[in-house]
């Protein structure tokens, strides 16, 4: 650590902790800054107007008997990596350490009363708008304020000058004001919030300004933009559970999708009034305990607390977090991307609930986004895979009661929001029934494939053949895969009918009537036995099937054994399975 000597004005270095008592300056820097190098020609130095703020550092750390003091501009060898790493790192300890800080504010006008510019339009000093500034605000246990003549403006301690910074700068804590260790009781969206409105020169810098606020270090990598700020709320999570970090909003209408981690202080501003507004009379007992939260090469990983809310008429997925130290509870709307990876859904908007209907997840939710990946996400996860029912015959009637995965099917649209994993199974369950009274109840399942040429597959069962298959999807995961693999068996037995008692068939097929296939789309009709149009058209879809190597029950779709050769092929392969629910297995298979 270099520092001047006020008597020879010249530098000499220290090694932490060893200092001497030194005196420090906090300022915006202005033209004609005077460097490390500068500094050392004293002739040099004194020809540049800012030399006059040194020099008036030192005559006030003279009349305190300080014999040193530290000014970031000339006591920094910004030529040096290292040291410029080192100093950006210590900075806040530095400034804590000092016996005394005196802030400059060069546009403060003597004849303001406040420490504003102008209280009435409510314009502030450059000084309470630069991110550097934040800790040298909070650190220094002694800060005494002066205006652009350098006369005493008040110390930061007094409760007056409190009162002004409390309007000023946004920070609504006098603690952080009376004693720097009360920084870390602060919130960490809270501490976002205080460098909302803050401005840097160089991006990177708003990330580094806060370091010591979040009592973390990082190497200084300029030249990476605001991947730093990225860096810092990674540092941040690998010392806190606070997940204030999350309680951020981006601008309305900026993004569809975005990560979990903010990309500015500023996206923080409203912070206070969303932790306002979300504290509501929970329980205790509901506020849940400290997640484990932390960064991988897959995105945040997360013990998550999910749950199901209803926002402008569509169900969506939340994150509930926790807000401490009063347990509020925010909701962080969150989208299924692939496999259990989720994105920050609508960033302009965060929620609050008591709700205690909570689902817990091992998660990972992606760290950031950038415009193209958002714009490609919104196209892909707004991607439907529809079951669409054909012109039924007169009197008859087809209904969809339920469909799986169940946080995937809109039923006022009888869809399915597709996913953008590579392998995915939908199975919808529908009734049948003839003036009024129930037919049957079958199962209508595809299967989805996006790295294949034909991506869908498909078939279409009787209920009978597999009873409480919704509760064993829903069971374990040991349940729910051998329910998986025995959809599958059905697709791949070639099950795309089932022959009614009047013997007339309900077929699925990805061709309409008029025989066009849509993206996406599969159909389900109902064909007399005598529509021999409509039957020798699924069995030429069968026959495409077989091409793909899909084999096709013998004796076609309308065969009698249609059922006894399925079961024949699929249900020995479960001998060995556990049972699925209580009945899973086809009729009469023992």
């Amino acid at each position: 650590m270099w520092l001047i000597n006020i008597e020879s004005m010249k530098l000499e270095e220290f090694t932490p902790p060893h200092l001497p008592v030194y005196a420090i300056l906090s300022h915006t820097w202005e033209e004609e800054e005077i460097t490390f190098q500068e500094f050392a020609n004293r002739e040099l130095a004194e020809k540049k107007a800012c030399f006059q703020k040194i020099k008036k550092t030192c005559k006030l750390a003279a009349t305190r008997s300080i014999s040193y003091v530290w000014v970031d501009t000339c006591c920094i060898d910004k030529s040096s990596s290292a040291e410029l790493s080192e100093a950006i790192n210590s900075m806040f300890d530095w400034y804590k350490q000092s016996q005394v800080c005196f802030a400059y504010l060069s546009d403060l006008d003597v004849e303001s009363p406040t420490l504003w510019r102008d209280k009435d339009t409510r314009l502030v000093c450059r000084w309470f708008r630069r991110g550097w500034t934040l800790q040298e605000l909070l650190a220094p246990s002694r800060l005494e304020f002066y205006d652009s003549a350098w006369n005493f403006r008040g110390l930061k301690t007094d409760w007056l000058v409190m009162k002004e910074l409390l309007s000023i700068t946004g920070i609504r804590s006098t603690e952080v004001f009376l004693n720097s260790n009360a920084i870390r009781e602060i919130a960490v969206g809270e501490r976002m919030s205080w460098a909302s409105k803050r401005q840097t020169k160089r991006l990177e810098d708003i990330a580094y300004c806060l370091l010591g606020i979040f009592q973390v270090n990082m190497p200084m990598l300029y030249g990476e933009g605001m991947r730093a700020f990225q860096r810092l709320q990674e540092e941040i999570m690998k010392t806190s559970t606070d997940m204030s970090l999350f309680c951020w909003r981006a601008k309305r209408g900026e993004s569809t999708y975005r990560g979990l981690l903010a990309r500015h202080p500023s996206e923080f501003a409203l912070y206070y009034g969303t932790s306002l507004k979300s504290r509501k009379s929970i329980s205790w007992s509901s506020a849940g305990v400290d997640k484990e939260f932390s960064v991988t090469n897959k995105g945040i990983r997360i013990e998550a607390e999910l749950l199901k809310i209803r926002y402008e008429q569509r169900e969506i997925t939340a994150l509930r977090c926790t807000l401490r130290p009063d347990d509020d509870v925010i909701l962080v709307p969150i989208r299924h991307y692939r496999d259990n990876v989720y994105v920050r859904e609508q960033p302009d908007l965060i929620l609050s609930s008591d709700s205690v209907n909570i689902e817990q997840k091992m998660i990972y939710i992606a760290k950031d986004i950038d415009s193209q990946m958002s714009q490609s996400l919104a196209e892909r996860l707004n991607l439907t895979l529809a079951f669409t029912v054909s012109p039924l015959p007169a009197h008859f009637k087809l209904v969809p009661i339920r469909g799986w995965p169940t946080e995937h099917w809109r039923h006022d649209t009888e869809c399915f929001q597709l996913t953008t994993d590579r392998m995915s199974t939908y199975i919808t369950f529908y009734q049948l029934s003839r003036d009024g009274e129930e037919v049957g109840s079958f199962l209508a399942i595809c299967q989805r494939n996006t790295s294949a040429a034909q991506s869908l597959r498909y078939a279409l069962i009787s209920m009978h053949e597999v009873e409480d298959v919704f509760e064993s999807l829903e069971g374990t995961l040991e349940e729910r895969t051998v329910a998986l693999s025995m959809m599958e068996k059905f697709i791949i037995a070639g099950k795309q009918a089932v022959v009614l008692d009047d013997g007339s068939s309900l077929l699925i097929s990805k061709y309409s009537l008029d025989e066009v296939e849509r993206p996406n789309t599969l159909y389900i009709s109902l064909a007399s036995k005598d529509d021999l149009s409509l039957s020798k058209r699924a069995y030429n879809m069968h026959a495409k099937g077989a091409d793909k190597g899909i084999s096709t029950p013998e004796g076609g779709l309308r065969a009698d054994n249609l059922l006894q050769d399925s079961a024949s092929e699929v249900i020995p392969l479960y001998k060995n399975n556990v049972i699925i629910g209580r009945n899973l297995n086809p009729a009469g298979y023992k």
